[in-house]
């Protein structure tokens, strides 16, 4: 089984010693390809892959980050084919043993889930949740998964890919891709609620479940989520010596 996982981080503004964190907890792993994405505005030519980090041409902005999905995921799925494809973000850690695990469980197609499931209720207006945006797109009530963790089948990607001119890129990735599973391929829509099991490393209360199969982190401040991500990462560590 192959497992592509797409990071997607802004050198800008995360704190790039998460990013070393999860490379230094990486290369024990062979069972996966995981990759850093990240805009480059000063690139020649469309992408550059040096060593484990895709740049793509272009500017980091918070609304781009579906673009920057439909890039990299059409780079990679080039060159490899792969039966799962994890899209993630700097600030979740995964236990890759029990990720291989819980993916090699589940059917190879037709497979849309992830770590956070949410109901879309309110207005977002920064990530385009407009009111207007509300109406047009029947948004209200949406299931969608969190941009931390998205999983996707092999033939769900190809048909994100072949039919990438109709998401929607004036709302926020996460919520797009949901919009789109759920109205091109309903079926996947409707299977979207087995989750593999999350631990919250949040502001006020950190939560180390045994057994997680990911770990999102949020905390006050970048030293706090560096902080974070080594705690997780003994956690993981210690289960699986």
């Amino acid at each position: 089984m192959n497992i592509l996982i797409l990071c997607i981080f802004d050198e800008t503004y995360r704190n790039k010693q998460l990013i070393q964190i999860q490379r230094e907890n990486f290369v024990k792993n062979n069972l996966i390809d995981y990759y850093f994405i990240t805009y480059d505005e000063n690139l020649t030519e469309e992408f550059k892959l040096i060593n484990d980090t895709l740049f793509i041409k272009g500017t980091e902005t918070y609304m781009g980050i579906l673009e920057k999905t439909i890039q990299s995921l059409r780079y990679f799925t080039n060159i490899k084919d792969y039966d799962f494809i994890v899209r993630t973000n700097i600030s979740t850690a995964f236990n890759y043993k029990l990720l291989y695990n819980y993916l090699n469980e589940l059917p190879k197609n037709n497979i849309y889930i992830g770590g956070l499931l949410f109901k879309l209720r309110n207005l977002d207006p920064k990530n385009g949740i407009t009111k207007d945006n509300m109406a047009k797109y029947i948004l209200n009530g949406l299931w969608f998964f969190q941009g931390t963790c998205i999983i996707l089948s092999r033939d769900v990607v190809k048909f994100i890919l072949d039919n990438s001119n109709k998401l929607i890129y004036d709302i926020v990735d996460d919520v797009s891709l949901g919009l789109f599973i759920k109205t091109y391929l309903p079926d996947a829509y409707l299977k979207c609620k087995n989750m593999p099991k999350v631990s919250k490393i949040l502001k006020a209360k950190k939560i180390y479940h045994i057994n997680s199969v990911l770990y999102r982190h949020k905390s006050i401040s970048p030293d706090e989520d560096v902080r974070d991500m080594i705690n997780t990462f003994k956690v993981i560590n210690d289960q699986t010596i």
